[in-house]
């Protein structure tokens, strides 16, 4: 019979954190992730979608980014990250 082969060894506990934040601010929080923390891993989408806002049925459009980045379990027990500069 052949051995089963054991599997690599981990790589640690990630955790993904999401900012949405205004239209057009995505590429500022990229950046000052990259030159403040040394962040070169994210992921920026943009989203569109529409609602009510009161009980009248006022129909409204908005715009978001979506901001997503992997990071360590242990970043974000720190709370390395929270502030950015900008």
């Amino acid at each position: 019979m052949a051995e089963a082969k054991a599997l690599p060894p981990g790589r640690g506990e990630y955790r993904v954190i999401t900012c949405i934040m205004p239209a057009g601010r995505g590429a500022e929080v990229v950046e000052a992730l990259r030159r403040e923390l040394g962040v070169v891993s994210t992921s920026l989408h943009h989203a569109r979608g529409i609602g009510t806002h009161s009980l009248r049925h006022r129909v409204y459009s908005d715009e978001k980014q979506v901001l997503s980045r992997p990071c360590k379990t242990s970043e974000t027990q720190t709370g390395r990250g929270n502030s950015l500069n900008l």
